[in-house]
């Protein structure tokens, strides 16, 4: 009976080290949903014609985000 113990338990460390290795592998490969492609940037205070509030006849959901969009407000 005691013999068989670390073997029991050699058995199941292997098994979730396997079982580890097989979800690491999956979430690598699937893609992830992103949710930032649903953030969108609604100024609060319009700047000349890049930049409008709503009220000013900018889009009423907002201009998408991008990696320069803060250049660009920063620049107008």
């Amino acid at each position: 009976m005691l013999k068989k113990i670390p073997k029991i338990l050699t058995c199941l460390f292997v098994i979730i080290f396997v079982l580890q290795l097989i979800s690491l592998f999956v979430i690598a490969i699937l893609p992830a949903t992103s949710q930032a492609a649903d953030v969108k940037f609604i100024p609060q205070v319009g700047i000349g014609k890049d930049f409008q509030t709503k009220d000013q006849g900018g889009p009423e959901k907002g201009y998408p985000v991008n990696p320069d969009t803060i250049g660009k407000y920063i620049k107008a």
